[in-house]
């Protein structure tokens, strides 16, 4: 008598559960270095946006452009571009720059406290002097840090 041996060719539940689980294993190894990636670069590029709109304030002084001069005023999640020696936040000239949601503005360190930096016509300096420190949301380990000192001239540490 021959025994016949039944073929199960299917694939059964568990064997589908050890495949999606590797997959999402191989996945968040994958996507983590990505978000990491993405962070700092938003990060970077923002901390830029802030160099460029500091130093668009300060050219704008110096010009004489309208024959104003110019300011920075900065928020926990913006900055702003303003005419004049006093920041209105409901001037139709600022130029408002939104930070990422993901960053936020930690610290705002200026000399006389405050929170808006004015630029001198004729020398493009400031007595508004300090540090503003860019801080992502999810890891308050990764920072950058704007310092602009008393001539006007912002750089990134």
């Amino acid at each position: 008598m021959r025994c016949k041996l039944k073929n199960n060719a299917g694939v059964s539940f568990l064997e589908i559960m050890i495949v999606i689980a590797i997959l999402g294993i191989i996945a968040v190894l994958v996507i983590n270095p990505f978000t990491g990636f993405r962070n700092s670069q938003a990060l970077s590029g923002t901390t830029e946006e802030i160099l460029s709109a500091l130093q668009q304030a300060r050219v704008k002084t110096l010009t004489a452009e309208g024959g104003s001069q110019y300011g920075v005023h900065f928020s926990n999640n913006q900055v702003v571009v303003f005419t004049g020696v006093t920041y209105n936040a409901s001037s139709p000239s600022n130029q408002n720059i939104s930070l990422n949601s993901i960053l936020t503005i930690s610290s705002i360190d200026l000399t006389g406290g405050g929170a808006d930096i004015i630029f001198q016509k004729l020398t493009g300096a400031t007595s508004q002097n300090g540090t503003v420190v860019v801080r992502l949301n999810s890891d308050m380990t990764q920072t950058k840090t704007i310092t602009i000192n008393s001539n006007g001239i912002s750089d990134v540490n």
